[in-house]
């Protein structure tokens, strides 16, 4: 009889502590007793001067309880998302949710947006492809930390939004990012934004501030009159975007100011311009930031710079010297191609990688033994004839895909000089059969990262 009584009883305990604790909605979902608040649940509700909470049914008044961008309610501490039914996509790494993106307005009306920091207990860390691609009806939107990436077009159109903070941790403004944002006049870029692309911001123009010919967007050029001669930046610039002076092919002059950290492809085609200085605040020349500039001849690359990307200074034909910094590790694809005037180049022992074909074309440059093409103290090319190779002893590197589809190739010497070999480097050797490396096997292990000529636990080489 007891058993029988103790039941209903129990069951009456734990609904009344239930009732006790989702009258609460305090606390957050680590420490409120085991309330467990659902993640498309939200705490206000903007049609009504009365609001209730979804998941306790507790009454509060208008604006005591409300949200803030990372999805916590001020007032009760919620973790909740606040979705005003917008529409979000799974992000997977091998069929696992680890991430959502904004996809879109989904049956949101509201003029005013909060992207929350998680949907479904993951981040929400990107904005997609033309996600909310004309919604004039748009004026604000909150985006919170979480968000690293602003895909093009994202507010591509949005007539009536005026002002917005792009938060700390996003790194890149995409295509057409803001363009046709017509009452767009406020906006703040972090300096995490280290690019930003073609006409992301066109047609904004009560953000645009012009000065002698250039267009600036916060802290960043954006465009330069075609007619400009000369440009000096103002100094609290902080990075130039995709294409600003691409095509100015009147532009003989232009001065870089410390601040500067970014270079895209900005000058590309600016056919007048012979000489240039990058300061050290740079840290990378990005891809096709000179290429076409036809009479450029000198150039001086900083000490901040790391790398030089793909197309950096492509057909820069009357590009004669040029000595690349310690700093820089990496060259990459096509960075020097049709340099044809280029006979001197330095390359410092912390390169670790050219890409393939980086000096392609630069026949006054290209030195070659033994049907073996060497850049300074790098192997770039080997002839598919070739059957046997003795690399040169003061080598300290194999550029990529540099060996590639030498199928005659049956035997290779390396001196222990080189200290690096690229990506590739002996992709389809199918005839090698022997190798000599003139160093001993700890030495080579340091270099032989993935399988490019034998394995690291032989010792026959």
């Amino acid at each position: 009889m007891k058993k029988k009584l103790l039941l209903p009883i129990l069951s009456l305990v734990c609904l009344l502590a239930c009732a006790i604790c989702l009258t609460a909605c305090g606390g957050n979902n680590e420490n409120d007793g085991g309330h467990k608040h659902s993640a498309r649940t939200y705490c206000i509700d903007e049609d009504s001067h009365w609001k209730v909470c979804e998941d306790c049914g507790e009454e509060f008044a208008k604006g005591e309880h409300s949200l803030n961008a990372s999805g916590v309610c001020s007032a009760c501490g919620l973790i909740t998302v606040y979705t005003q039914g917008l529409k979000f996509s799974e992000i997977t790494d091998d069929g696992i949710i680890i991430a959502y993106e904004v996809k879109g307005i989904g049956t949101a009306t509201d003029a005013d947006i909060i992207i929350p920091s998680y949907y479904n207990s993951k981040p929400v860390t990107s904005i997609g492809y033309y996600a909310f691609r004309g919604r004039s009806s748009l004026s604000s939107i909150t985006i919170p930390d979480s968000v690293t990436s602003i895909s093009d077009g994202a507010f591509y159109a949005c007539s009536s939004l005026s002002s917005i903070s792009i938060p700390n941790g996003v790194t890149s403004i995409r295509d057409y990012a803001f363009r046709g944002c017509s009452s767009l006049s406020s906006i703040t870029i972090p300096n995490s934004v280290t690019s930003i692309a073609y006409r992301a911001f066109e047609g904004c123009n009560k953000l645009i501030q012009t000065e002698n010919g250039v267009q600036y967007v916060d802290k960043w050029v954006i465009y330069c009159a075609r007619s400009v001669t000369s440009v000096n930046i103002r100094s609290n610039t902080v990075g130039i975007a995709a294409h600003a002076f691409s095509g100015c092919s009147s532009l003989s002059s232009i001065t870089i100011p410390n601040s500067v950290t970014s270079i895209d492809s900005a000058f590309s085609g600016c056919s007048s311009l012979s000489s240039i200085t990058i300061p050290n605040s740079v840290t990378s020349i990005g891809s096709g930031a000179f290429s076409e500039c036809s009479i450029l001849t000198s150039i001086t690359i900083g000490d901040g710079v790391t790398s030089i990307e793909d197309n950096a200074f492509s057909n820069c034909s009357s590009l004669t010297s040029i000595t690349i910094p310690n700093s820089i590790t990496s060259i990459e694809y096509h960075a020097f191609y049709n340099c044809s005037s280029l006979t001197s180049i330095t390359i410092p022992n912390r390169v670790t990688s050219i890409s393939y074909w980086a000096f392609e074309g630069c026949n006054k440059l290209i030195q070659t033994e033994n049907g073996v093409q060497y850049v300074d103290k790098w192997v770039i090319y080997c002839d598919r004839s070739v059957t046997s190779v003795n690399i040169r002893s003061n080598t300290i590197g194999i550029a990529d895909s540099a060996f590639s589809y030498c199928y005659s190739l049956t035997s290779i010497t390396i001196p222990n000089s080189v200290t690096s070999i690229g990506g590739g480097a002996f992709y389809n050797c199918n005839s090698l059969t022997n190798i000599t490396y003139n160093g001993d096997l700890a030495s080579w292990c340091k270099i032989d990262g993935l399988y490019y000529l034998m394995s690291c636990g032989k010792s026959n080489r």
